[in-house]
Formats: C-alpha cells, structure tokens, sequence
C-alpha cells in the first residue's frame, strides 16, 4: 500500500497536517475524499510523488513514482499512465475537465469518407434436407409450437442439427455442451439470422435466446475478413445488467472455444483492477464483445476501443433496457456502428417503446414470436395471488414462507427497493428462516457469490435478478412487494417454470400497490384460464373510492377503520 503526504491531504481537506500523525495508506486517503469532498470537485485529477514532502522523510513515498486520479464512479484511486503529467493546481483542473467534456462528445462517424471492410451478411448454406421439406411438415411444426412469423422471404426452419451443414468449430462445441435438439426459436431464428437479415425474437425466459444468437454470430465473424491492428469487435451484444453480461459470458466462451476467437465482457461497479483488465482485453483484438451499454460507452469516450469493425450488433432484454432508462445510450452506441450492420431484438415483451426503437435501427426485419405477441404468463407457473393489508403483510408472508418452504426447496423473493430487500433479508433472519439479499449496492463478488452458491434456500432481490439470470433450480417465486408494471410481474415469475420445469408463484397485493398493474394482472389471469378471487376484484374496483377515503382521512391510517377493512373480506 503505497503511503501518502499531508501536502495532498492539505491541498483537498484544508486540513493541518500537524493534526494528524502519519502514515496514512492511499486507501485510507481516498476513503475520507470520497465522503468530504464528493461534490467539491469536479472530476480533479492530481499527481504526486516523492519529490513533493513537507520537510519531513515520514511523508514521502516508497518505491517508484506514480500518479493516481480519483474516480468518482468507481471510488478508488486507479493509476494514471505516466503521461498524463500534471498537478494540483488549477491549470491541471482545467486540463482534465477538458478531457471529460471531450471524451463525452464522440461524434458520429462520416461513413461516406471511410472505407469500410468488406461484409458478408449472408452466411446461410442451402442443404436438401431444409430446402426439400414440405409446406404441410413446416407449418405443422410452426403451429405445434405457436410460431408467428412477419416479413418477407422467410426460410424454413432447421428441425435437426444433422440437416444444416454448421462449420466444424460449430459442431464440436455442440458435442462439448452435449447439444443435441434445437427449442422452436432457435430451429426457426437461425436460418434468418444466418440469411443476413435484421431479426426481431420475441419469447418468454428460458427459451434458448441466448444460444439463438450466439451460433449465428459465432458463424458471422467467423465469415469475416481477419482483424487488423486497432481494429475493434466484429461482433456486439449489449446487455441491461452485469449479471446478464456474465451469464451470456460464460455461454459464449464454450461455444467459442473451438473457433479459438476472443471474446469478452465489459460491465461496470467491479473495481479498478477489474475496470484495467477490461481495458487491456479491448486492446488484444476481440472478435465479439458482450457489454452493459453505459460501461461500454465509457470505453468509446475514452477511446479504448471503437466499433468500424461493428456487423453484428444485438440488443438482449430490449424491453429492460429501455424501462431501465438506457435508450439514449444505445442510440450513441449504434451511431458508432456502420450503417450496412446486421441487427438483432431479443425481448420477452413487444411494448410501444420497443416497436419504435426497432422501427428506428432494424431494416426489412423479419419478427419471430414465439407464442402469443401479447402479454402472458408461463403456463408451467401455478399463479397464486394473497389479498391482504397493509400492517398484516409482514405475518402473512412469513406464514406463508413456513408453509412453503421445504428441505429441497430453493425460494426467490422479490422486493421493490433496496431498503426492502435489506428488512425481508433481516425479518427471515430473526425468523429462523435463513436468507441472503442482493442489489446494486453489493459488490460485484458478493453478487457473483450469490448466484452461483446452490445451497442457498432463500434469495430475496431487487429487479436485478428477474431479467435474464438464470438463478437454477427455483420452485417458488415471492412478490414481496408487488411490481409497478405487469411486465416485471411476468418477468419476476419466469425465473421458475424454466425449460419445461413446473414452478410456483405467490403474490402479495394491498390498496398501497398501483392499481393499474393490478388490473392488468387481473386480466392476465383471466387469459390464462386462472383462477381470480373476489377480493382481488373489489381492490380493483374500489380505486376511486380508496383515493376518495386518503383524500379525507389524510395523514391518518385508513386502514384503521373497520368499516374499510370489511370491504376487502
């Protein structure tokens, strides 16, 4: 741990440095800046060596000369390349606030003046067995699974790997992950993706999305012109969360494996050294790149790497990233991205939000729905919804939790903030009911800990882990705290019921949650043939009624009333 002088400590606390006594660590320094002078400084950068003491040899450094910057969003010092030479002083404040407003501002790329690589979009390979088969055997199968397709010059479906003719590299990390029958979206999503054309692949959780596009990528880059020096990804998958990024991650690297391709993941909230290690990774040529799109754009604005070499660029979990806020993101990364580039949607939901951004990046799209397009639920999931108070809910989840928890059960409970997940974690614990949380707020090794621990009976969560993460091996689904959109509902109940699997979820609902999302649920159960209790139907129907009582009881309980409390019996 390098040591640091009063000099520094002075210049940014105005503190004396007679008031303490020395040595302080360069961690412990940037511990009291990061609570004393967040706010103070905008983004400042300083060097400091050994040359700069106050007189005493206590204050100096040991060993080589380094420089460090303080960065706000990782809340660390990372070290600075020697280069990048300049004090504490307001000459050197200027300068790095120059830099942050320069690497904020990439610009969109004049595609007309830059010679671009030759493409290949279509990387599709004729065989009998596919081009031969019949119109009755396709559209049966197309209808045994509620396969709906929209667009022009549609191919046929590969129904067996042994009838698509898939390069050797591809075939061998099939018989490694002991691949052997292809699910509805990937048998009719390959064939349009390998024929080059923008696709959209609508489809509950634990369809095999994430295989759907990562063979046909696989075979995309590997139809590519070679990369050359400074060249960056060929081909790009953006993700909305960390935990997503990893999953699809440790995918990709198996069914790359044989290809000998590089491929690697950028996410952000992991620290420094991991930040440094994914900078040097965009610097060794990878071939494909999965991202979190606000890490990735950091990484553009600070030129650590580029996307002209960019063809194959997929949206995953298209509809949470843009709930999730990061569309104006996304349209500064694909402005990066040559214009003649092959894109992908994958979603498990078809909102307006998402028809517009499709509409806006994806050209002649072929659209794949696998199901209805509307919204509904896994019919593998039991849906059972509990109607209660406010005040009783804490006891009733509890009881509830004793009921259906057994010794070989693996429980997902859902709670709407992080202050939630911190209490439900800490009311199981002083239940005997042993749980572990996870949110934003843990680091990335404690989230990563989690989700990969198999013994662990009951994880409660944000959001974060209803997209995507594959938490293996849950029976029963928790809504703590009911979602604000029905979209998370389906979302959070998906993480049971996966490939085929039976699974169970327990909803619970009170007048404080939104009454919206609660019609909404009321209609989804009425679609799929579920079963809706009396009381869920008076909640819904006494909105008006509920707003009319709080604007005349404000700053009171209602629910103290018993006259309100018998509407909901």
């Amino acid at each position: 741990m390098e040591k640091v002088n009063f000099k520094l400590l002075n210049s940014l606390l105005k503190i004396s440095p007679a008031s303490l006594s020395p040595p302080y660590s360069a961690w412990f320094l940037s511990t009291v800046i990061s609570k004393i002078s967040r706010g103070l400084f905008h983004n400042g950068s300083w060097k400091y060596t050994k040359e700069e003491d106050c007189g005493s040899s206590n204050n100096n450094f040991s060993g080589e000369e380094k420089s460090y910057n303080f960065d706000y969003e990782e809340d660390e010092f990372i070290e600075r390349p020697e280069n990048f030479n300049y004090g504490i002083n307001n000459q050197g404040v200027q300068k790095e606030k120059e830099i942050f407003n320069t690497r904020r501002n990439i610009r969109k790329p004049n595609w007309q003046n830059i010679k671009l690589k030759a493409l290949k979009k279509n990387v599709y390979i004729n065989t009998p067995h596919i081009e031969n088969r019949s119109e009755e055997e396709i559209e049966n199968y197309r209808k045994l699974y509620n396969l709906t397709l929209q667009g022009n010059n549609i191919p046929n479906p590969i129904l067996k790997l042994s009838d698509y003719e898939f390069p050797k590299e591809v075939v061998k990390s099939f018989k490694n992950m002991g691949i052997e029958t292809l699910t509805p979206i990937q048998a009719q999503g390959w064939p349009v993706v390998l024929k080059g054309h923008d696709f959209i692949g609508i489809g509950q959780t634990g369809s095999g999305k994430t295989l759907g596009y990562i063979v046909p990528g696989l075979v995309h880059v590997l139809n590519q012109p070679p990369l050359e020096e400074e060249d960056g990804p060929i081909g790009l998958v953006l993700a909305p969360t960390r935990e997503l990024v990893q999953q699809i991650h440790d995918v990709s690297v198996d069914m790359f494996t044989e290809s000998h391709l590089k491929i690697i993941c950028l996410y952000g909230g992991c620290g420094v050294n991991i930040k440094n290690k994914q900078i040097i990774s965009l610097r060794k040529w990878p071939h494909f790149c999965i991202a979190t799109p606000s890490r990735l754009l950091d990484f553009l604005e600070i030129g650590a790497t580029n996307l002209n070499r960019c063809t194959f660029v997929v949206l995953d979990e298209a509809d949470r990233m843009l709930n999730m806020g990061f569309e104006p993101q996304i349209r500064r990364i694909v402005k990066q991205i040559r214009p003649d580039r092959q894109m992908l949607m994958w979603s498990a939901t078809w909102p307006k939000q998402v028809q517009k951004l499709a509409h806006n990046f994806l050209l002649n799209f072929i659209q794949l729905n696998v199901g209805s397009s509307e919204l509904y639920a896994n019919s593998h999931i039991k849906q059972e919804i509990e109607v209660c108070e406010p005040f009783a809910k804490q006891d009733r989840f509890v009881q509830k939790l004793r009921e259906l928890k057994s010794e070989h059960e693996k429980i997902l409970v859902f709670a709407q903030t992080k202050v939630q997940v911190d209490f439900v974690v800490n009311l199981l614990n002083k239940k005997s009911l042993f749980a572990v949380g996870m949110h934003s707020d843990y680091i990335q090794k404690s989230r990563e800990y989690v989700l990969k621990r198999a013994n662990i009976p009951i994880l409660v969560a944000t959001d974060i882990a209803s997209r995507g993460i594959d938490v293996s091996d849950i029976t029963i689904v928790i809504n703590y705290d009911f979602p604000p959109c029905i979209e998370d509902y389906v979302h959070r109940i998906g993480r049971t019921g996966r490939a085929g699997k039976t699974g169970t979820s327990l909803s619970f609902i009170t007048s404080d949650d939104n009454m919206n999302a609660i019609k909404d649920l009321i209609k989804l159960l009425e679609k799929g043939n579920c079963e809706v209790s009396q009381s869920l139907y008076n909640l819904s129907k006494r909105e008006k009624e509920l707003k009319e009582m709080k604007r005349k009881f404000k700053g009171f309980d209602v629910h103290q009333y018993s006259r309100f409390r018998n509407k909901f019996k």
